[in-house]
């Protein structure tokens, strides 16, 4: 809760949106799942989940992305924790338990045996994530109007296309620029004096 109190969510979100304009949506899908899988490695899924889904969330806006395209991907990557103890409590209860083998489990078996489970799982969500993106959440069809938080993200009736080889739309996102005067589409046209 602390996170997005104090606004490091949205710090963070801004640094990321401008790494995401210049990629390839799918290598950027493929990305999403490899750091949030690390990371869930780490400092275990529930953590992993309550960090970076809003710094997502907050990136998504910032690029003015559908969110769903940044969040569905890491929310699925969360649950890859299959290399060290830390990631689960379940790993945490199996490597206590097995203290009282006459071979105790390490950290590299099960570093050994979660690496290539984790290779597979990267590739295939990687590949299903995008396609279902699409055809379920219809997330890379531009940023939807309940997305906009009427804070730094206003629906402007703006004609044009609502994202990259996306559909005409008759009005669209507009991201708030720190001046309050004007708002910037996402291909970066900036609206003067938008209504707001």
């Amino acid at each position: 809760q602390g996170f997005t109190e104090s606004g490091l969510n949205i710090a963070m979100g801004q640094g990321i949106a401008g790494l995401t304009e210049e990629v390839d949506p799918f290598l950027l899908n493929f990305l999403i799942i490899l750091f949030i899988s690390f990371f869930s490695q780490i400092f275990s899924a529930i953590g992993t989940a309550t960090t970076t889904l809003p710094t997502l969330y907050s990136a998504a806006l910032n690029a003015c992305h559908n969110p769903l395209a940044f969040v569905v991907p890491a929310t699925i990557a969360c649950s890859f924790a299959f290399m060290l103890p830390t990631a689960t409590p379940s790993n945490v209860v199996v490597l206590a338990k097995s203290q009282d083998l006459s071979r105790p489990l390490r950290i590299r078996d099960y570093f050994w045996s979660g690496l290539p489970l984790n290779l597979m799982v990267i590739v295939a969500a990687s590949i299903l994530t995008f396609f279902l993106q699409s055809s379920v959440f219809d997330a890379n069809s531009g940023f939807p109007k309940w997305a906009c938080d009427c804070v730094s993200c206003i629906w402007v009736p703006v004609p044009g296309y609502a994202a990259r080889g996306g559909p005409w739309v008759h009005s669209q996102a507009c991201m708030v620029n720190d001046e309050v005067t004007n708002c910037t589409l996402w291909n970066k046209t900036v609206i003067a004096d938008a209504g707001f």
